[in-house]
């Protein structure tokens, strides 16, 4: 939709007078108007420049770009190019899925029209020999005009008789569809209870749309290879799987946006989970404490050649935890 542009129409009312060549000027009267002249230009110089200043803070500011969304009046002057591009191609494709709903609608009232108005015609448009047909109606109301009463009552018990199993086949088709959905639901409901419940006592997953989903195709292959589903082996099949991608996207991340996901407070458990693996007791017969060793501290300062030591191995990549315990030594 083209932006509405405010354009400012700058009337001057001012009117100029009509000076006579063949009238003559005295010369004070010569430099009255030279001097109002110049103070003409000096005020039309600042005018000029008050416009000049005003119509830039005017360039900087956006013109209102106004659409309509449901009725509702909206400004899109603020949205970036890429969000404007956004909104354009769902409109595109929501103007197109309209079209060709409205196109069906139209081609189904145009059928509907057609079986009403011409129903040979119809019936031809849809791979029906109408001759046929014609010829076979003609023939069945000659036989029967040809029988005798009991043999009109024949035919039309034989002629009920098939309708009424063709409705008891239909109705037979309804149970047995409906008896598989009762099947299907069960199934599914034992299913959502089992996951569930294992999903409840793990320590990291969460019974949400996406884990529950994971779950359903692996019993789905199950059971169309004739295995039993174990819930347990399987949630731990769908924790690896999650973890995996997890881990994925962190390798794919920049170090800033790792420390905006992680932050502070995960970063330092990770710190002090290495310093623990530092300071646990090492060689045969040493047990971890299963606590996080305290990093020592002495009482004295630290002096500044270890800072610049500690700083020099950050620097070539050592890890902060262990350069970190580095210092105290």
């Amino acid at each position: 939709m083209p932006r509405p542009i405010n354009e400012e129409v700058i009337i001057d009312d001012t009117e100029e007078e009509s000076v006579d060549e063949t009238q003559e000027v005295s010369p004070e009267t010569e430099d009255q108007t030279e001097a109002g002249e110049e103070g003409g230009e000096e005020e039309g110089s600042e005018e000029g420049s008050t416009e000049d200043a005003a119509g830039g803070e005017d360039d900087g500011e956006l013109a209102p770009v106004i659409i309509k969304v449901n009725g509702k009046e909206v400004d899109i002057s603020k949205y970036s190019d890429e969000d404007k591009l956004k909104l354009i191609q769902k409109g595109m494709a929501a103007q197109e899925r309209f079209d060709e709903a409205a196109k069906q609608r139209q081609e189904a009232a145009q059928f509907v029209e057609l079986a009403k108005t011409d129903p040979v015609k119809f019936l031809q448009a849809n791979g029906v020999d109408t001759e046929k047909m014609a010829m076979d109606l003609v023939y069945r109301k000659v036989q029967l005009e040809k029988m005798s009463p009991e043999e009109k009552q024949a035919y039309e018990l034989t002629q009920k008789n098939a309708e009424l199993k063709q409705e008891n086949q239909t109705l037979e088709q309804k149970r047995a569809e409906a008896k598989k959905q009762q099947e299907m639901q069960a199934r599914y409901d034992e299913f959502l209870k089992k996951s569930t419940a294992v999903i409840d006592q793990h320590p990291t997953l969460e019974a949400d749309n996406e884990v529950i989903t994971r779950f359903a195709d692996i019993v789905d292959k199950m059971d169309e290879d004739g295995l039993v589903p174990d819930y347990e082996k399987i949630a731990e099949k769908v924790n690896n799987d999650l973890n995996g991608l997890v881990v994925n996207r962190i390798e794919k991340m920049d170090d800033a946006t790792l420390y905006k996901i992680l932050g502070r407070k995960n970063i330092d458990r990770v710190r002090k989970m290495d310093l623990a693996k530092i300071k646990e007791p090492k060689g045969k017969g040493a047990k971890p404490s299963g606590k996080t060793a305290p990093v020592p501290r002495n009482e004295k300062k630290v002096p500044w050649q270890k800072h610049k030591e500690y700083m020099q191995n950050i620097s070539n990549g050592m890890d902060p935890a262990l350069a970190e315990a580095k210092l105290y030594e």
